[in-house]
């Protein structure tokens, strides 16, 4: 998935909105845990792993998105004047479309390091401005970073399992000859994503995803700490970086070998490692005593499919 710009569409004068994140509450945040996530955790493992997963996942998803945007995209809508034409810009699974605005700190007329770049939605029935905001831009050839994307993101009204996401991410991308690199972290005040499935709160992200098309691969590594509200405190990381193959078309595959371990602040762990394409063992130990209680098959397609509300 990508941005898709849309150069021949213009917003109109309600297109420039206040800052993304200016008001309180358009952060991470906090969650209220319902319930016992012990039992929850015992009777529910798969969904445990799912829903310590799926955070990570979305900010991983936005970061590349929004990489490939500044390498490939953003450059060449500025260089046709998108900075005064508005250009509007459809997001992957979100409603609406974006204007894109464009901050030239050293006015030298071309995407460059310190400048900013906003993809600002037009507000509905009253409600908060919404979109991405990329201040302080570090550019090079074939790379781009952040310390802060700022993200406030509704999720698509028409997507039942949509994901709502608001908070900090800090981010670089390098793209090449042999590939992309992006290594993602979050901000101080979390990433939280609202999901009908479960909210959760990224506390802590130190996620490092590479595409290797000359070997036809993919890799992961993560680390993060995140509240769930069904869970409670979770910390997810791989043992092993996870890796999987590139499909025809050059998007990550299943993932076919590595290990990762979720745990609970409570107690109790789920450890998952694949076997195969799509294959993988599922290992929970629910009382944290060091005796696995339950040994299950599954597949990255089950533990990354849109869960049941």
């Amino acid at each position: 998935m990508m941005f898709t710009p849309l150069p021949h569409r213009r917003a109109s004068a309600a297109g420039a909105l206040l800052a993304i994140l200016a008001a309180a509450g358009c952060g991470g945040g906090g969650v209220s845990v319902d319930g016992d996530e012990a039992s929850a955790a015992a009777s529910e493992p798969d969904r445990l792993v799912a829903a310590a997963l799926a955070p990570a996942r979305e900010a991983l998803q936005l970061a590349l998105d929004t990489g490939r945007f500044a390498i490939l995209e953003a450059p060449a809508l500025i260089e046709a004047g998108a900075d005064l034409s508005d250009t509007l810009i459809a997001l992957p699974g979100r409603d609406g479309l974006f204007a894109l605005k464009w901050f030239d700190a050293d006015h030298d007329g071309a995407l460059s390091s310190g400048d900013g770049l906003r993809l600002d939605a037009a507000p509905r029935n009253g409600a908060r401005p919404t979109g991405l905001h990329l201040p302080d831009l570090a550019c090079g050839a074939g790379a781009f970073s952040t310390p802060a994307l700022y993200a406030d993101l509704a999720a698509a009204a028409s997507d039942s399992t949509g994901t709502a996401l608001s908070g900090t991410l800090a981010m670089s991308y390098v793209r090449g000859a042999i590939g992309e690199r992006l290594t993602v972290g979050c901000g101080a005040a979390g990433f939280h994503c609202a999901a009908p499935a479960g909210d959760a709160v990224l506390d802590s992200l130190d996620l490092t995803f590479e595409l290797q098309p000359y070997s036809h691969a993919w890799t992961l590594q993560v680390r993060a700490t995140l509240a769930h509200a069904r869970f409670g405190s979770l910390t997810l990381q791989t043992t092993t970086p996870l890796r999987g193959a590139l499909r025809p078309d050059g998007s990550p595959g299943p993932a076919e070998s590595g290990r990762f371990v979720v745990r609970r602040a409570g107690g109790g762990s789920v450890s998952v490692l694949f076997t195969g394409p799509d294959s993988a063992r599922l290992r929970a130990d629910d009382d944290g005593d060091g005796i696995i209680d339950q040994n299950l098959p599954t597949s990255w397609s089950a533990l990354t499919a849109p869960p049941a509300v």
